[in-house]
């Protein structure tokens, strides 16, 4: 009896079911994979948003944002731009945000003229070109952060 080599027909319909049976088991290391991707680049943004939460009580400290500029009205609040950012992973890669933050507040006034404020301030951050990690609602970055501001009486 004499035997006969494999058809390349054969060897091609072999390696297609070996990987038409190995593509769920690569999907989902992949998938986790884009996730801790995601998931690095939300910590980096956060700290990112941190810093710029601490530069902006520091110029409320020194009255570089007037008081009067601070809305009191959830709905007339104007987003204000900050200096893109630029955050890199090492070796997976660098992406550019474009940042904004709100900033307004609710509060009264006591009978001895303090005004006092509960400020919110949301700083936003916008990925650059096409929104490949942070582009979809429910990735949106931005980070809320309140304070307690008080303005003494002017004598």
């Amino acid at each position: 009896m004499k035997k006969r080599a494999f058809l390349l027909l054969e060897l091609l319909i072999g390696i297609f079911l070996i990987g038409l049976c190995a593509a769920p088991l690569a999907r989902l290391p992949l998938r986790a994979l884009r996730e801790e991707i995601k998931s690095c680049y939300r910590l980096q943004l956060s700290r990112l948003a941190d810093v710029q939460c601490a530069e902006i009580q520091a110029q409320l400290l020194r009255n570089e944002i007037p008081w009067e500029e601070i809305s009191t009205r959830y709905h007339s609040r104007k987003a204000r731009d900050l200096p893109p950012v630029r955050v890199s992973l090492g070796a997976l890669g660098k992406m550019q945000f474009n940042c904004k933050y709100e900033l307004y507040s609710t509060g009264k006034v006591d009978p001895d003229g303090t005004e006092l404020r509960l400020t919110t301030l949301k700083i936003s951050f916008l990925e650059k070109g096409l929104p490949l990690f942070l582009g979809r609602k429910k990735d949106r970055s931005t980070f809320t952060y309140q304070m307690l501001l008080k303005k003494n009486p002017v004598e």
